[in-house]
């Protein structure tokens, strides 16, 4: 979110990552994603200079997060929906044999569902 500043003087907090537009017309209009207008009293230069530090911000808090991963804790496991859920109580010798077809038609065993 950033901080800007409506005409009348109310602060208020604007998702960056929605603004679509900002013009200045003489004043300075943003525009969502979803067309939702507000005019506010900051110019475009410091708009586009607080989205950029947003941005940066989430970049780098993105390093840091994976700078202090510890891989070897990391486990993975493949979780199926319902339906499947339900296929592999019902029949846990027939599910874990059934093949899958892919968007290039191999086929696959498919791996048995582990809950």
């Amino acid at each position: 979110m950033i901080e800007l500043t409506r005409i009348n003087g109310e602060k208020m907090l604007i998702n960056a990552e929605l603004v679509e537009r900002a013009e200045e017309t003489p004043d300075t209009v943003i525009t969502l994603t979803d067309g939702t207008k507000y005019v506010v009293s900051e110019h475009i230069a410091e708009i586009q200079q607080k989205v950029q530090l947003y941005k940066a911000g989430i970049m780098a808090l993105a390093q840091r997060m994976m700078d202090d991963l510890d891989i070897s804790d990391v486990h993975l496991r493949l979780i199926y929906g319902e339906e499947d859920k339900k296929k592999s109580t019902n029949n846990a010798e027939t599910a874990s044999t059934e093949t899958t077809t892919t968007n290039d038609n191999e086929s696959r065993p498919r791996p048995e569902a582990r809950l």
